[in-house]
């Protein structure tokens, strides 16, 4: 038997919600959905019950990710800070004053 690490705890804790929603997913038709984020290909695919809302919460968090730190959005965040030189309102999740230097 192999010593448990660190590393192979996590990935059985990880692992042990699936083994045991095993038998319920395995019924559940995936949802899928292909598009872009972040300027390439994605497919998000979902078997679960929720598929659709958790499907409408991953890409409503791409969407905003996208809002911020996307590189071609010329909105984006990070693009006004690249054309601009600075950010007169910056998003609240960069503009924490933890985040300053």
């Amino acid at each position: 038997m192999r010593p448990l690490t660190r590393r192979r705890l996590l990935a059985i804790s990880a692992a042990l919600p699936l083994a045991a929603g095993a038998p319920a997913l395995a019924t559940q038709e995936p949802r899928i959905w292909h598009g872009f984020a972040m300027g390439a290909r994605v497919e998000l695919r979902l078997a679960h019950p929720e598929a659709a809302r958790l499907a409408r919460m991953a890409l409503a968090e791409i969407a905003r990710l996208e809002q911020v730190f996307s590189l071609y959005r010329p909105e984006s965040a990070l693009m006004r800070l690249n054309r601009d030189g600075r950010l007169d309102a910056p998003p609240p999740m960069i503009s924490d004053s933890t985040c300053s230097a």
